[in-house]
């Protein structure tokens, strides 16, 4: 399979939550040869981001971090933007807080010195994640903020769900329940609208929070279970989110017996059908 393609499958793959194909394509793509290193580098960084998820993050790690190379090797700004993306997403799932900021950081300077600071809508938030798991709210929602204006500017998109669930994170956690509510509905009919199904996950995991504040354990457990065992399926792990930012709503919901991972609309609930599970839990 030709690079340009085997990455174009492997991220609508990826998109729609299927990582296990993805990954099937990015490896039989690397494993014919790739030659052209801006091709390489995003093959690279997608699969780090899959490596990440499913606990393999020394490889990860190794990888992004050559992406990240190959693509200044190249030349390519647009391969590069994606490589140090990837890299810092990966190096927080790693817990390596400090390479994660570098990256983004990186990322975000690059695009506005060529005017293109639309683009950097996602690594703004990456940023937001990072404060709020240190437990930074103020620079939190700087970061949020930022990045809800950029998406505001044009139309929400892929990407814009998962901005939308972090400041959600932010408002439960400060108790604003209503604000947190208006978000995430936000972010499910926005990502229900664009088919970004591998956001699913960060939006189910936000009503968990929002449902155990408001002392509806046995929703919230199957949220948190619905979060927590799609998100390795769409390329993302969200337990070390959960254990940095959401852990005392995770407790309260911990303690019930319906937040088992083993809970039967846990298991049989596939990827497409979260939209709908969610309307249903937390309409109640």
């Amino acid at each position: 399979m030709r690079p340009y393609a085997a990455q174009t499958g492997a991220f609508l793959d990826f998109y729609v939550g299927d990582a296990e194909t993805a990954r099937r394509r990015l490896e039989e793509a690397l494993r014919d040869g790739v030659p052209d290193p801006s091709a390489q580098a995003r093959l690279l960084a997608l699969l780090a981001m899959i490596d990440a998820a499913e606990g393999e993050v020394e490889v990860a790690s190794t990888r992004a971090e050559q992406a990240v190379q190959l693509a200044r090797d190249s030349a390519d700004l647009q391969t590069l933007f994606y490589a140090l993306g990837n890299a810092g997403d990966v190096a927080m799932t790693a817990g390596d807080a400090g390479l994660a900021r570098e990256r983004h950081v990186e990322c975000i300077e690059r695009l506005q010195r060529l005017g293109l600071d639309w683009l950097s809508a996602a690594p703004h938030a990456r940023l937001g994640d990072l404060a709020l798991s240190a437990g930074d709210h103020q620079r939190a929602r700087m970061w949020y903020d930022r990045s809800i204006a950029l998406w505001s500017a044009r139309d929400l998109g892929p990407g814009a769900p998962q901005t939308l669930a972090g400041l959600a994170r932010l408002d439960t956690v400060e108790g604003d329940l209503d604000s947190a509510r208006r978000a995430l509905d936000t972010a499910l009919a926005t990502a229900e609208r664009c088919g970004s199904r591998g956001e699913y996950p960060w939006i189910a995991v936000g009503y968990a929070a929002v449902l155990a504040a408001a002392g509806r354990r046995e929703e919230s457990g199957i949220l948190f279970g619905l979060g927590l065992r799609h998100g390795p399926r769409v390329g993302r792990d969200l337990r070390r989110l959960v254990d940095a930012e959401l852990a005392p709503f995770f407790a309260l919901a911990a303690d019930d017996p319906w937040t088992s991972a083993e809970h039967p609309l846990v298991i049989s609930t596939p990827l497409e059908d979260l939209p709908a599970l969610i309307e249903k839990l937390v309409a109640g």
